[in-house]
């Protein structure tokens, strides 16, 4: 690197300062790299006089020729030592550009993910943007356990190491000292702990909240690597970005947890109002109902009507309607399931106190419910601002009634949303995600009363593809196998975004996205590109990442507000700077 600093000051930089330093020596001079090769000037008897030509206190050439070559060997120097100055200077400007940018990106992303996963699903997005390699992740310290879990990943097809602990291996002694690692060659490292694929290189830096560390973030590459400074720089300020948002969503997750129920989720199923008060949109709502004494008789099919379920099903469970359920009471049912959540949850919760949080959750209860029962649906679940409906099959489609469901509330919330701005308060979306398939719905029974449970796959993968509009940016997502139950599809219009590989399934799912659902200036921007997305798409998992590139940029000119565009835009870009995995077939992988 020296010989070529001087090489190039000489034939570029400083060339005509060289001219002039040759020029004023007089005779017959030279200047010499360290190896002896003639850079400039003509060659000098070995009579001739000699001075070193140093660089941060290392010789790498020589001036030959009359007295002056002392002289013009320092005037040579000082020149080089200008130049790295410079060049330091701006590549410190560079580098301090660059992570501004890099934070900024990070905070824009964050600001959308309040979910703990989709946090760390960033973290690792913006690392394998950023750092050449074939793996990351992100690694928590579980506060029950005390144990590392991975919470997000990045590379081959995941398959779980032993769990770790503080201590045990690389990454958990950068647990406990607090200070990231370089490990360049990570086989020859003893503290190396195998993993589902090879892994030559690798770096650790730790994730730190008020001097205490919660988790670390990994990036490694399957081939040998030389990780520098930089890259670790790097890496340290994504982990610091990521600290307060992680401590963030699990708090957030905490307060879902202990949120009360509100009173509607066990109030009668007749319609109610929506708005911000009774009658805020001219519809009006019925007075709440008398509650019974404690002591009155009860009626059979009460339990039924406690747990959410509808009379309608008794037959399901074996039952007469007006019979009681029981514990143990179970079913196995095709159904339609939609998980819903409120999004940026967190920001209605800390603008308002308990009572109004709750009072706020009852007026959105409110809005939703008349749409789940004109289509034969039922919310089964309550947790927070989450709900979980299933829509047991009809002669008109389970899965057309469902989805009609979905698009239907996004109008109602659209409606409440704009109410609530009008009253000068933060607006509200949600995120659904659908499927269908068989479930078992079941009865468990406590001292102080019973409690319905639903189970299965079909659960399991609804409220995956929930957690995937958050990921996306979009607002209901559907599997495939729900697109093929439709029975008149033509209603409605599909975007399949992406394959993804769900954690607790064995199955590859592709997701599509309901266009449907979008308010109409963007139902139409995605409806016209749909064809040209779905070709950018396919010359992406076909490898050919320039192509795809080009293609997804012309889209964001079109659909400048598409999330889905933004995430392609990147994962080209991070595979054209390191190709993916050998085997690779377009697959995102969501890690619990």
């Amino acid at each position: 690197m020296s010989r070529s600093h001087l090489n190039r000051l000489i034939k570029k930089d400083a060339a005509p300062a060289v001219r002039e330093i040759l020029r004023l020596m007089g005779c017959a001079a030279g200047i010499y790299d360290s190896c002896g090769m003639l850079l400039a000037g003509v060659e000098a008897g070995c009579e001739c006089a000699e001075a070193a030509v140093s660089l941060e206190g290392k010789v790498i050439g020589k001036v030959r020729g009359s007295r002056a070559a002392a002289p013009a060997a320092n005037l040579l120097s000082f020149l080089l030592e200008e130049e790295i100055r410079k060049k330091r200077l701006v590549t410190e400007a560079l580098d301090k550009d660059s992570d501004i940018r890099l934070l900024k990106e990070m905070a824009e992303k964050m600001a959308d993910a309040e979910d703990l996963t989709e946090v760390a699903a960033c973290v690792v997005d913006e690392a394998t943007a950023a750092i050449e390699s074939t793996g990351a992740s992100v690694m928590l310290i579980n506060e029950k356990t005390g144990k590392l879990e991975i919470v997000a990943a990045f590379g081959k097809k995941f398959s779980p190491r032993p769990v770790l602990k503080p201590g045990v291996g690389i990454v958990g002694e950068v647990i406990l000292t607090g200070r990231g690692e370089i490990v360049n060659d990570a086989q020859s490292d003893a503290r190396f702990v195998p993993g589902s694929y090879k892994i030559s290189s690798l770096m650790c830096e730790p994730i730190v909240f008020k001097e205490d560390v919660i988790g670390a973030i990994n990036v490694s590459s399957a081939r040998p690597m030389n990780y520098r400074a930089a890259d670790q720089r790097l890496l340290n300020l994504l982990a610091s970005q990521a600290a307060s948002a992680i401590v963030s969503a699990r708090k957030m997750e905490q307060l879902r947890a202990e949120m009360p129920l509100p009173e509607a989720v066990t109030a009668s199923s007749e319609p109610f109002s929506i708005g911000l008060e009774s009658g805020a949109l001219n519809i009006p709502s019925e007075p709440p109902a008398t509650p019974p004494p404690k002591d009155a008789p009860r009626s059979p099919g009460d339990e039924a009507k406690e747990m959410g379920i509808p009379e309608s099903l008794m037959d399901c469970f074996g039952k007469m309607q007006g019979s009681t359920l029981e514990p143990g009471d179970a079913c196995h049912e095709n159904m339609a399931v939609l998980f819903s959540d409120i999004r940026s949850f967190s920001e209605h919760m800390g603008s308002m106190n308990p009572r109004q949080n709750v009072d706020f959750l009852t007026r959105y209860v409110k809005c939703i419910r008349p749409v789940v029962a004109r289509y034969g649906g039922f919310v089964a679940q309550w947790v927070g601002d989450g709900q979980m409906i299933l829509f047991p099959e009809t002669k008109t489609g389970v899965a057309d009634n469902a989805l009609k469901a979905a698009i239907d509330i996004q109008k109602k919330v659209g409606e409440f949303s704009r109410v609530q701005e009008d009253a000068l308060r933060l607006p509200v979306a949600v995120g659904m995600g659908l499927c269908v398939g068989p479930l078992t719905l079941g009865v468990i029974g406590f001292d102080s009363g019973l409690i319905s449970t639903v189970i299965g796959d079909t659960v399991t993968a609804a409220s995956r593809m929930e957690r995937l509009t958050k990921r996306f940016g979009i607002k209901v997502a559907v599997s495939e196998r729900f697109v093929a139950s439709l029975k008149n599809r033509s209603l409605f219009t599909f975007r399949e975004i992406d394959l993804v590989e769900l954690p607790g399934l064995e199955k590859t799912f592709s997701v599509y996205e309901v266009i449907n659902a979008d308010p109409d200036g963007v139902r139409a921007a995605k409806t016209q590109c749909i064809g040209a997305f779905k070709d950018a798409v396919e010359k992406y998992r076909a490898g050919e990442f320039t192509q795809a590139l080009r293609m997804f940029e012309k889209l964001k000119s079109h659909m400048p507000f598409d999330r889905v565009t933004d995430i392609y835009l990147g994962r080209c870009a991070a595979f054209l700077r390191n190709s993916p995995p050998k085997g690779w077939v377009g697959v995102y992988r969501l890690v619990e």
